[in-house]
């Protein structure tokens, strides 16, 4: 196997050397935002805080979201009661999805949204069962992979359809 590249480090292993580091257990997901006014990082998984490049910490319970450029804290969820499994950015929005009742002390279904611009907790709320696993989006659209079924929920959380397997699903790429 070739070598990795200097400074990088597998997520699971306290994730982006250079910008900053995940404290805590683990990661399990990167999503990269464009948003009008900045780039931005959303990291995801089982940890309790980002430590800067500068060492300072900030609480960010299993959910963060950094400044791409610089690494600099943006903001971190709170009180969320099980893992985030993914993360995805769209339609002016950063989605989560895992296994979560409870994200920033809100009641949840597993999935919930923040506003890509004021980083501020929506409503969004669509029906789930199951772990989301994976989160995309497609005309307006987000669809979400939840153990063997597959979800098409609209941005203000009412399910367009629903298809259901006969194995567990783990991504969904609407192309």
């Amino acid at each position: 196997d070739p070598p990795d590249p200097v400074g990088w480090t597998p997520i699971s292993q306290g994730a982006t050397r250079t910008i900053g580091s995940l404290v805590g257990d683990n990661g399990s997901s990167v999503t990269s935002c464009a948003t009008s006014t900045r780039n931005l990082l959303a990291f995801t998984g089982d940890f309790t805080g980002y430590r800067e490049p500068d060492g300072s910490v900030h609480s960010a319970d299993k959910a963060v979201v950094i400044d791409a450029k610089n690494g600099q804290f943006l903001w971190g969820a709170s009180s969320v009661n099980g893992w985030v499994q993914s993360s995805h950015c769209a339609l002016g929005k950063i989605f989560f999805g895992g296994v979560f009742t409870t994200f920033n002390g809100q009641s949840r279904n597993r999935v919930a949204a923040i506003s890509a611009s004021s980083l501020a907790l929506t409503t969004w709320q669509p029906p789930t069962v199951g772990t989301v696993w994976s989160i995309d989006s497609e005309g307006g659209d987000v669809f979400l992979a939840t153990g063997n079924q597959v979800k098409r929920v609209t941005t203000s959380g009412t399910q367009v359809w629903e298809r259901g397997f006969d194995c567990a699903v783990r991504t969904v790429l609407p192309i």
